[in-house]
Parts: C-alpha cells; sequence; structure tokens
C-alpha cells in the first residue's frame, strides 16, 4: 500500500510540474492561426490507408521542449523498467480541433500519451472499436497501434498531448493500471 501512495504522489507531483509549466511558459507561445474547417471523423473510415495525418489541419506540433519532454521519458522508463522513445513534438489542439483518420502504419508500436484537455470529457481519440476519453487535465493514455489501426482525435476543447512509444512487454491493462 505505501508503494502505490509512494506512486500516487510521484505522479501527483509530476502532474503539478507540468500544469506549473503550462500556466506559467506554455500559455505564453504565440501559437499560429490553426484551420478547423476539414474535420472528416463524421465521414468514417477511408477506404485506403493514410499513414499520417495533415498538419495544420485542426492540429499544430511544436517543437523545443526537451527539458520538458525528457522529464516525462526519464519517468516512464523509471516506472516502466525499460528505454521509452518520445515523438519529440508536443501535438496543440485547439477548442474544436481534430486529427482526421489515419493508420500510423508506417510506424506500428505501443504508444502512451501525456495529455492534457481542459474540460471532461469533451477530448477523445476514436478508434475503430472504442474511445478513449480524456480525463481533465494531466493524465496518460495507452493503446496499441498495429498495421492498420485507425484512429483519429476529436478535441472539443482545447487539448495537448506528447506521444512516447513504448517497446516493454506489458500489456496495455497494465501500463493503465502503472500509469493512473
Amino acid at each position: 500500500m505505501e508503494t502505490k501512495q509512494l506512486k500516487t504522489q510521484t505522479l501527483n507531483n509530476l502532474f503539478g510540474y507540468a500544469e506549473n509549466w503550462y500556466q506559467q511558459f506554455f500559455k505564453q507561445i504565440k501559437l499560429p492561426k490553426i484551420k478547423i474547417d476539414n474535420n472528416q471523423i463524421n465521414k468514417g473510415i477511408p477506404n485506403t490507408d493514410i499513414p499520417m495525418s495533415g498538419r495544420n489541419d485542426g492540429w499544430f506540433p511544436l517543437y523545443g521542449f526537451e527539458i520538458f519532454i525528457n522529464k516525462f521519458k526519464l519517468f516512464l522508463e523509471q516506472e516502466l523498467d525499460t528505454q521509452i522513445t518520445p515523438n519529440m513534438q508536443l501535438i496543440y489542439y485547439p477548442k474544436n480541433g481534430y486529427m482526421n483518420w489515419h493508420t500510423n502504419s508506417n510506424n506500428p508500436s505501443t504508444r502512451i500519451y501525456l495529455v492534457r484537455a481542459i474540460e471532461n470529457p469533451l477530448s477523445e481519440m476514436e478508434f475503430q472499436d472504442k474511445i478513449i476519453k480524456d480525463r481533465p487535465l494531466w493524465s496518460f493514455n495507452s493503446f496499441k497501434i498495429e498495421n492498420k489501426t485507425w484512429h483519429c482525435v476529436n478535441a472539443k476543447t482545447e487539448r495537448l498531448s506528447l506521444g512516447f512509444q513504448y517497446k516493454g512487454n506489458k500489456t496495455i491493462q497494465q501500463l493503465e493500471e502503472i500509469l493512473k
């Protein structure tokens, strides 16, 4: 029980660090205008593979946050006892932002995403067979991308995410238990 309380406190401290970073630094960034007029999510899954979603189409990548990213990378490596590879970009979604259906078929792996969503449960990742609703403020989402795992993001509230690739042998259920 003591170990679980320590882990919970460590995670709360880490999310506190993230929220402080967000309030003190991220909110000062002048973000570009992001177009949100091409949301194709409700049209269903396309007939042909789309390995990657187009940039500045409902979302925007942000680079240059290595210290922030590495803090979470080190936490995940310590908790999961394996090497973690960060995507090295934060993805910003404005209110009503999105990432249209795509597969990441060019890069299958187990993913862990650090997510910040303001309003609950107004942003989500949708898959062919499930929906992962974001929790308020900071949390982790875990899922597996295989050859043709169709998925999309629908952000009806402002959303920030940071992805990591996990190459260990824990199941999604085990990852979710460790990271909640």
